[in-house]
């Protein structure tokens, strides 16, 4: 069997992430509570304002870093991936098994959590 090359693995996961059955709106009077609640659902992609996006951005180190999307995670919780695309933003968290599967095609430590510290 032949292995794809990381990036081509990588690019995979992340197109397969970056897609889901259900979407989600931010409400023009949504607050900062019921943003989080709402995009800590996994399985959906919710679109988010480019100030959430940067305030996530800046908030904690990035666990992923790329030009369009990067990886956020406090601590060892599974990540929240957040990306840009025709000036619009979003973020889908992320479960345990979808995480494993980002850190092993990006080649970042499922143990990220002890990695950066």
């Amino acid at each position: 069997m032949l292995a794809l090359p990381l990036e081509s693995s990588l690019r995979a996961v992340y197109g397969e992430l970056m897609v889901a059955a259900e979407m989600t709106a931010q409400a023009e009077d949504e607050d900062w509570y019921a943003l989080v609640d709402r995009i800590s659902v996994p399985g959906r992609v919710h679109e988010i304002s480019g100030d959430v996006f940067r305030c996530f951005l800046h908030a904690w180190p990035p666990r992923l870093l790329g030009k369009d999307h990067f990886g956020f995670a406090q601590a060892d919780e599974p990540l929240r991936l957040f990306w840009t695309s025709n000036r619009r933003f979003f973020c889908r968290q992320l479960t345990r098994q979808e995480t494993n599967r980002l850190c092993d095609a990006s080649g970042l430590p499922r143990e990220y959590a002890i990695w950066s510290s």
